[in-house]
This record gives C-alpha cells, sequence and structure tokens, in this order.
C-alpha cells in the first residue's frame, strides 16, 4: 500500500485479515477497529495467531508501538488457545468404563496468567491493584494473629512482606515479631514476598511498554 490507508471502525467479523508479503504505508490507521473474538479450537488459532503476528511486525517495522503492543495482545490471546491451558497427563479408571483425566499446566496457561496479571504488558494499573490486593489480605491475616489493637503493626508487616525485595522487612521490622508468627504465617510470608517480585516485574514491563523505553 503506497498511500496512507484507515482501516478506523471497520469491523472484521470472522477473522483478522492477512497482509502477508505486504508492506503497509507508515499512514495506516487502525483505531476503533472491531477485532474477532479468539477461535475455540486450536486450528482456527493458529490462523489467527499467523495473522496478528504479521501485523505486529508490521508496525514494529513502522515504529507504531501502541499498534504492535495491540497486535501482539491479540496474537497472545489466540496462542493460547493454539498451545492450550491444560493437558491430559493420565487417566485412571473407575467404575465400569468411565474414567477421570489428570490434567497438568500447558504453555498456554501461563500466557493467560500474563494477560491477566498486566494485559500482556499494556496495563501498569493491573499490578497495582494486585499489589494492593496483596498487602490487604496479608493485613487481615496478621492482624488478626497480632490481636486486634495492633492493625498498624499488620499493616507495615504485610507491606515489608510484599516488598520484600527491596530488604524493607530486614530494615524496619522487629525481628522477634517475625518468629512469633505461626508456620502458616511464614509460608503466607514468603508467599506474598515471591507474588509482590512478580507484579513488581510486570509493573516494570508495563510503564516500560507505556512510555516506549526500549
Amino acid at each position: 500500500m503506497k498511500g496512507e490507508t484507515s482501516f478506523a471502525a471497520a469491523n472484521f467479523s470472522a477473522e483478522p485479515p492477512r497482509f502477508f508479503g505486504a508492506k503497509l504505508h507508515e499512514g495506516t490507521v487502525w483505531r476503533h477497529v472491531h477485532w474477532p473474538d479468539p477461535p475455540k479450537n486450536s486450528h482456527e488459532a493458529g490462523k489467527f495467531v499467523d495473522a496478528y503476528e504479521r501485523l505486529k511486525l508490521e508496525m514494529d517495522r513502522l515504529k507504531k508501538h501502541d499498534d504492535e503492543l495491540d497486535f501482539f495482545a491479540r496474537e497472545m490471546r489466540c496462542r493460547s488457545v493454539l498451545l492450550g491451558k491444560w493437558k491430559p497427563v493420565l487417566e485412571l479408571p473407575l467404575f465400569g468404563r468411565r474414567t477421570v483425566v489428570l490434567p497438568r499446566p500447558a504453555s498456554g496457561l501461563a500466557i493467560s496468567l500474563y494477560g491477566v496479571l498486566c494485559d500482556y504488558g499494556r496495563s501498569y494499573a493491573l499490578p497495582l491493584w494486585y499489589l494492593f490486593a496483596t498487602i490487604a489480605i496479608g493485613t487481615l491475616l496478621f492482624w488478626y494473629h497480632l490481636r486486634w489493637g495492633h492493625f498498624g503493626k499488620a499493616a507495615c508487616l504485610s507491606f515489608a512482606n510484599t516488598f520484600g525485595a527491596f530488604g524493607f522487612r530486614r530494615d524496619f521490622i522487629d525481628p522477634n515479631l517475625v518468629e512469633s508468627l505461626s508456620g502458616w504465617l511464614k509460608v503466607a510470608s514468603a508467599a506474598q514476598t515471591i507474588v509482590g517480585v512478580v507484579l513488581l516485574f510486570f509493573f516494570g514491563v508495563a510503564v516500560r511498554n507505556r512510555f516506549r523505553m526500549k
């Protein structure tokens, strides 16, 4: 396409357009386009992945960063269908001819979690909300353990656990308080730290993408 092309408000109801071998003009516009939902079966999902992948690469060539992220997110949604979220690992016989299939996580599940946690690197608000929820849940757990008169101490401990990668717990929390926790609360503290690190990573990815930091 040698001239400006607008797909604004276009409706691709069946499948995304296929631009294999095409060279789009830098004036190509994709605003307010209606895209089809990800397909249910892996065969159709593969076609969608190929189409979105080609559009993503073309937007990267044109340095249209927002459109590139949008096509990447759509590619990932379809790729999660292509790879599947669960795969059978073992079939156990029951009474008669019935069997129980034990599943295991597949690659598509990790891709879906990536979308849930930060919208495939496009949202820094989602990780912040999840961080707030992690702190709030931890505060309630520690508040119950420390009795109801120590809300501030419980909140500080939960905050320090969530941002443990920065060393807050070592610098601001009394070690005797940590030692007084029950076994399951120590496990919860460790889980908070792991979740905090993961969410901070996704927050950084989203900020980097949002402000186009290469």
